[in-house]
C-alpha cells in the first residue's frame, strides 16, 4: 500500500510540475499594421515619404511610409488605433501639403491593411 501511495504521490508531482512550467511560457501574439497613404484625388497614387503617427490614449508609434507609400509596425496586443497621415508640400505631388485620418482595428496573428487617403 505505501509503494501505491508514494507512485501516486510522485506521479502527482510530476504532473503538477509539468504544468507548471507550461503556464511559464510566454505567448508572443502579433498584431501587424500595415498603413498605406494615398492620394484622395486619385485614389490608385500612393504618396512615398510621408510622416504616419499610430495613437490611442498612451500608445503612440510614428515614422514615414517607404517608396512604396507603406508604413509598418508590430503590436502586441489588440487595440483600435487612430491613424494620421501628413504629407510636407516638398513630397506631396500637388506641391502643397496633404493631410488625412482614419482608424484601424488590429486582430491576433493578422496582418491588418488600412488606406490613409489625404487630401
Amino acid at each position: 500500500m505505501k509503494k501505491v501511495l508514494s507512485l501516486f504521490a510522485a506521479t502527482l508531482i510530476i504532473l503538477t510540475a509539468s504544468f507548471s512550467l507550461q503556464s511559464c511560457r510566454e505567448t508572443h501574439d502579433e498584431y501587424t499594421a500595415v498603413v498605406y497613404v494615398k492620394l484622395l484625388a486619385d485614389t490608385t497614387l500612393i504618396v512615398p515619404s510621408s510622416y504616419v503617427r499610430l495613437e490611442k490614449y498612451d500608445v503612440k508609434v510614428e515614422g514615414t511610409t517607404d517608396d512604396e507609400g507603406l508604413f509598418t509596425h508590430i503590436f502586441d496586443q489588440e487595440m483600435i488605433l487612430d491613424v494620421i497621415a501628413v504629407v510636407d508640400a516638398s513630397v506631396s505631388p500637388t506641391g502643397i501639403e496633404l493631410s488625412g485620418e482614419t482608424t484601424i482595428r488590429l486582430k491576433k496573428d493578422k496582418t491588418v491593411r488600412e488606406s490613409v487617403f489625404v487630401n
